[in-house]
């Protein structure tokens, strides 16, 4: 792919205010240190200067323009970033270090953009490479966005007072109303221990084997749906005519022998077409690939959220869950764990409960 002759985004301003800022007062590095890097800078100057800055905290020496110019002395780098000259005329750019954080995150802001830029090159690589796969190239294209995604700056220390700032300014009726609201699971004493499906929430629902887990999750999957919320099933063990067979079976409370030869009387039979009308009418979607990976089940629940809405997740079941990110070094019991942390962090991602068999 050849990109345009347009300049990449950046702003050498905050750059150099940022390089300033440390200079003038070496502790300001504290503010920005857990989301800024040497590489979201543009100009390599300022990435040299920064990463050694980076370099003296981690020491606990001394940022200033005196220990940045002696290191920079020391590596034989002072004259490639400009001199003692440059370091005088980035601190001159600000008055004072207090807005090192604005600087700080217009400086990431661009390196996220260039980065989105680097990122359409590589998709458009997947598309050029015709793989016969779609899935495969559409869960690659994903990956990458992800990623980006994913390696946005984390959240900061928050004080307690503005997370509790909300409670005081929400009624009792808007949170039990609308998109904040819990999911019923339709079991009543399993909503009041629970207080409902927590959005954002991964639950976990483990028994021994053959003990009736997936039937379980299918019913709260008819609860949710039968209450206007739409329920995505990733089933990795049943295929989507099995879990129809049994929703139906329970639904018509018909024996799963007699549905499965069919063999019914009069009455099943109309049990039957009123089940089949019920469960039709329900916001709810099966997708039944034996494998894929998290990265997968949460490009396509995104794309189902985008376009039908989604308020509910069943995944049966997560030991058959592939990890992109394994290696071979990798045991299965630290593979599972990954598993569990990219499902989890998928919950929150998406703001929907996640039930994991």
């Amino acid at each position: 792919m050849v990109l345009s002759d347009k300049l990449f985004p950046h702003d050498i301003s905050a750059e150099e205010s940022v390089i300033g800022s440390l200079l003038l007062d070496g502790m300001s590095f504290t503010k920005i240190a857990s989301f800024l890097e040497p590489e979201h800078f543009y100009l390599e100057p300022n990435k040299i200067i920064f990463e050694i800055a980076r370099d003296l905290f981690n020491r606990q020496e001394p940022i200033n323009q005196i220990t940045i110019a002696h290191e920079l002395e020391t590596q034989e780098k002072l004259e490639e970033v400009g001199g003692r000259a440059y370091l005088a005329k980035v601190v001159d750019v600000v008055p004072t270090s207090i807005h090192i954080k604005h600087y700080a995150n217009l400086v990431r802001r661009t390196a996220t953009m260039r980065t989105l830029i680097n990122a359409a090159e590589n998709i458009s690589d997947i598309g050029f490479d015709n793989d016969p796969d779609v899935e495969t190239s559409l869960s690659k294209a994903e990956d990458i966005i992800y990623g980006i995604r994913n390696d946005q700056p984390s959240r900061d220390f928050v004080p307690l007072r503005e997370t509790l700032t909300p409670f005081l300014e929400t009624s009792s009726t808007d949170i039990n109303d609308g998109e904040n609201a819990p999911i019923g699971s339709g079991f009543k004493m399993l909503d009041e221990l629970l207080g409902g499906l927590q959005r954002s929430d991964m639950l976990v629902l483990a028994a021994r084997p053959s003990v009736g887990k997936s039937m379980f999750a299918l019913n709260l999957a008819i609860n949710s749906a039968m209450n206007d919320h739409k329920v995505a099933i990733y089933s990795l063990e049943m295929g989507r005519e099995q879990i129809a067979t049994r929703m139906l079976a329970t639904q018509a409370r018909i024996n799963m022998h007699s549905l499965r030869m069919m063999r019914l009387s009069t009455s099943q039979e109309n049990r039957l077409i009123d089940a089949i009308g019920k469960l039709s009418d329900l916001s709810i979607f099966i997708d039944d690939s034996p494998i894929q990976s998290v990265a997968e089940m949460r490009g396509k629940a995104r794309r189902l959220q985008l376009e039908y809405g989604l308020d509910f997740i069943i995944l049966d079941y997560m030991q058959l869950l592939s990890n992109n990110k394994g290696s071979r070094e990798t045991n299965r019991a630290q593979e599972v764990s990954e598993i569990s942390r990219q499902v989890k962090a998928m919950a929150r991602d998406l703001r929907v409960p996640v039930l994991a068999i």
